[in-house]
């Protein structure tokens, strides 16, 4: 998860402002709430600073924000925003019981967004006839509708290619009624739900940043100072080579040392790992923790199971990513307390990085598809100017103030970095989390001197850091135990 320093800038109230860490990549502690989340009770030990999100619920909660009319700049009413989230609800709710219906064979085929319409029209047939008539929502409504399922579900893939995995209820988990609930999603329930959305937003006015301590929410965590103390904990007094582009990694299964089924040696090496360069480096063992685009580059010997190869095709690597802006603080033209803005345009969400101390900073986060190529947008300079434009329009101000208030930006493009082709991994349509156990297994089977681990590879924590976390540490225990004994 790399950094990057927005350079030390001049502004017109200070001789300078000093140069900030960013996360280009993961910024978030999710899986707090849990017993046991590795990455946070580390982040508890070395007394990491981070915020609870906004909401004290999860990242990028979609109520606890500011939303805007992106043609206008209007303010959208708190009554619309609850009466749309009550009724992405109901939907929700009745795609899981949808899935829950479905064969293997229909699971193979079916994905988020082809069930999603299904249940849409579904719900507003049975529950809002009268109050939509002809079953149709506002050009408004279904762009709002549209950000929260892609938050729900599409926040690193395109609906269209994302299976329903993800929302298929638990063994035991008890499922919820109020899609079939007539008071859920009724006008005196949407006032309740919008005095208590004005009411998250106040609180969550002006972010506390503190020290990471168990006590207290239990809500996802904004890492404010990055994942920088992560990455040099795990780090420290291991040598790390650098530009080693590795191209190949060859077990020898039939030449392993004699000596060690007599209990004399153990110091054998049988993986060899070879690099675009030339270079080659014979090893005891390998844990291996490139993107799932990156593996199906390298060279395996022996080659995987067929098993493994048709869940590899099942597991795919999507996009999310970022625009990051530093305007001069004396310049501000957006709500400095406000901690997230929203708006009914597809391709951007903001996080107000002000709010949580980096002063001047905002963030747009990019889902799919946008978040792909940018929509065929090369330059990074024209795609800060389409953020620029949206901004000024929702917060009134002309592009002109917002352009000359800009000092800094950076745009991520994990898509196209050909060392992660992508940012994390999703369920492509018929893709289970038993595909994730079968791609994790060590390889080969039978002398297992090959080991996996990423988020890609986690049950536990998938899409996630902590689920790198886990599986690289459950990797390295068992290369400890097998090499050691």
């Amino acid at each position: 998860m790399p950094q990057r320093m927005l350079d030390t800038q001049s502004s017109s109230t200070s001789n300078f402002l000093p140069a900030i860490s960013i996360d280009l990549g993961a910024s978030y502690m999710h899986g707090c709430e849990t017993a046991s989340q590795p990455v946070f009770d580390l982040a508890v030990e070395h007394r990491v600073r981070a915020a609870i999100v906004a909401g004290g619920k999860q990242f990028e909660d979609t109520e606890t924000a500011f939303w805007f009319r992106s043609d206008k700049g209007d303010r959208v009413e708190s009554f619309e925003i609850a009466r749309m989230h009550t009724l992405w609800y109901k939907i929700d709710t009745y795609m899981g019981k949808l899935v829950s219906k479905l064969t293997e064979k229909q699971l193979a085929k079916a994905d988020v967004e082809s069930l999603y319409r299904v249940a849409l029209k579904s719900i507003l047939r049975r529950f809002y006839s009268e109050e939509y008539g002809d079953g149709k929502l506002s050009d408004l409504q279904n762009s709002i509708l549209r950000k929260l399922i892609r938050r729900t579900y599409g926040y690193v893939s395109n609906l269209k290619e994302t299976g329903l995995e993800q929302m298929r209820p638990a063994p035991g988990e008890r499922v919820s009624n109020v899609d079939i609930d007539s008071k859920f999603g009724s006008r005196a329930h949407v006032e309740q739900e919008a005095k208590r959305i004005e009411d998250l937003i106040e609180k969550s006015r002006t972010p506390e940043v503190n020290i990471c301590k168990k006590e207290g929410e239990m809500a996802d965590r904004l890492l404010v100072d990055t994942h920088k103390w992560l990455v040099e904990l795990l780090s420290d007094g291991i040598p790390i080579l650098y530009r080693r582009q590795v191209s190949s990694i060859k077990v020898f299964e039939n030449e392993s040392n004699d000596d060690n089924d007599k209990g004399e040696s153990k110091d054998f090496h049988n993986v060899l790992v070879g690099c675009k360069d030339g270079t080659e480096y014979s090893c005891r063992a390998v844990i291996c923790t490139v993107p799932l685009p990156v593996l199906k580059n390298i060279s395996i010997h022996p080659p995987f199971s067929k098993r493994r190869c048709e869940s590899l095709q099942k597991v795919a690597t999507g996009a999310h990513n970022k625009i990051i802006l530093r305007f001069d603080p004396s310049k501000m033209f957006w709500p400095s307390s406000v901690p997230q803005f929203n708006c009914d345009d597809q391709r951007f969400q903001f996080l107000n990085l002000h709010a949580y101390g980096k002063l001047g900073m905002l963030m747009a986060h990019i889902f799919p598809p946008y978040a792909f190529s940018y929509g065929d947008t090369k330059n990074d300079n024209e795609v800060v100017m389409e953020v620029l434009k949206v901004l000024a329009r929702i917060f009134k101000t002309s592009e002109d103030h917002a352009h000359s208030a800009l000092l800094d930006y950076r745009v991520t493009r994990w898509h196209s970095d050909p060392h992660s082709q992508g940012s994390y991994s999703y369920l492509k349509p018929g893709g289970r989390y038993a595909d994730l156990r079968e791609i994790s297994k060590p390889h080969p089977p039978r002398s297992k001197l090959i080991y996996f681990a990423g988020e890609a590879m986690a049950l536990v924590g998938f899409q996630c850091v902590h689920g790198a976390y886990i599986t690289g540490r459950e990797a390295a225990e068992s290369v400890h135990k097998q090499v050691r004994g």
